[in-house]
């Protein structure tokens, strides 16, 4: 055990020099996830589609609960509260029961229209920490702006591998 926490400390204590912005080699870790060009264009497609979000606002806090694209129906403020009831008590008997609420619906939860901090309860962001929902309700407030390369792609079509052409001169022939 004493090899073990001493071989501990060293790493713990390399990586605590390596973060330290006076040395040489500095390694910089990200403080927010990073958007990637992908991300970009499908919360700027579901934002422009016409996806039922019911919200609901207090002070300082909003949410936001999105019905995915899988169902039909539209969610009803019932559904919502008997949402929040469960997952608050955490009291799911079955596990089939916890998959079915998993999935009926998306929950954001976004504090003072500060999108980078927010959280949604969809498999995507509990990967990668930032999913379309979040991007797309931020585009609708207006709180981010959408990357000119992102308006590039047409609803339906996948983007091409590589990097987006850059548009031509609009009256040279």
């Amino acid at each position: 055990m004493g090899d073990f926490f001493g071989k501990a400390m060293d790493y713990v204590r390399g990586w605590s020099i390596a973060v330290d912005p006076a040395r040489v080699n500095y390694t910089a870790f990200a403080l927010q996830p990073s958007i990637p060009l992908k991300l970009d264009t499908s919360a700027y497609n579901w934002a422009r589609s016409n996806v039922f979000v019911r919200t609901e606002t207090s002070k300082t806090i909003s949410c936001f609960y999105i019905q995915p694209a899988a169902s039909s129906k539209k969610l009803t403020m019932a559904e919502t509260k008997q949402y929040d009831k469960l997952e608050k008590l955490r009291s799911w008997k079955f596990f089939d029961t916890y998959v079915t609420w998993q999935s009926k619906l998306w929950k954001v939860i976004m504090e003072a229209d500060d999108y980078q901090n927010a959280a949604c309860s969809c498999p995507s962001y509990q990967k990668k920490f930032m999913c379309k929902h979040i991007l797309g309700i931020a585009i609708g407030k207006k709180l981010y702006a959408v990357p000119p390369a992102v308006k590039d792609v047409p609803i339906g079509e996948k983007r091409k591998r590589g990097r987006p052409k850059k548009c031509s001169k609009a009256l040279l022939r």
